[in-house]
């Protein structure tokens, strides 16, 4: 348990002793080591999604940025983009980290 709670990240298993599930980090609840595979690939898809909405969200709001400055759009459609944007994050996140991963 010591080891485990100074790693950087622990995983225990379904079955393991209580003090090793409550130092923890993850808490696997099957008794598959596939389970660890599952979270790596998570945490490869999360991280990817957070790029994507960053990039996403710096093009969008840099855009209608330079077409405000300009004239180009009213403030009433301002008001409507700007949740707009924040809806495509929430969107892209829901999509980017629920794709057929079972954890």
């Amino acid at each position: 348990a010591l080891a485990m709670k100074s790693a950087d990240v622990s995983v225990s298993m379904y079955s393991s002793a209580e003090v090793s599930f409550r130092t923890s980090n993850i808490h696997l609840l099957s008794k598959e080591l596939g389970s660890i595979e599952s979270i790596f690939e998570f945490s490869r898809r999360c991280v990817q999604t957070i790029w994507l909405n960053l990039f996403l969200s710096l093009i969008y709001n840099l855009s209608f940025t330079v077409f405000a400055l300009l004239g180009l759009i009213t403030p009433l459609v301002a008001v409507i983009i700007m949740p707009l944007s924040s809806l495509t994050v929430v969107f892209l996140t829901y999509i980017g980290t629920s794709r057929g991963v079972r954890i």
